[in-house]
């Protein structure tokens, strides 16, 4: 009796416990979408000129990107990403003076 007192109240906990959880997702997604809504609606992003990776100068793959400054810039690669959060501006300069 006592054991199915207990395996009882767990049950009840993780169902609560559960529940809980689903409520917490529910309103994250909804803040979240509540966020992009009012930030697509202030600002635009533009997409970078050119096929060719920004760091590397090689192929570019559109999976591989960073938005800075409301542009999104494509890479060949994720490290190529990484050397250009580290110092975007050097990259974008050098984009300009190409174009």
């Amino acid at each position: 009796m006592k054991a199915l007192c207990v395996t009882l109240a767990l049950a009840v906990a993780m169902v609560a416990i559960a529940g809980w959880a689903q409520e917490g997702e529910r309103a994250a997604a909804a803040a979240g979408k509540s966020a992009s809504q009012s930030a697509s609606a202030t600002t635009e992003v533009k997409e970078m000129q050119g096929n060719v990776c920004p760091v590397l100068a090689g192929p570019i793959d559109k999976k591989y990107n960073y938005t800075y400054k409301g542009t999104i810039y494509y890479f060949c690669c994720p490290v190529c990403i990484e050397k250009f959060k580290a110092n975007p501006e050097k990259y974008i300069g050098k984009m300009s003076k190409k174009n």
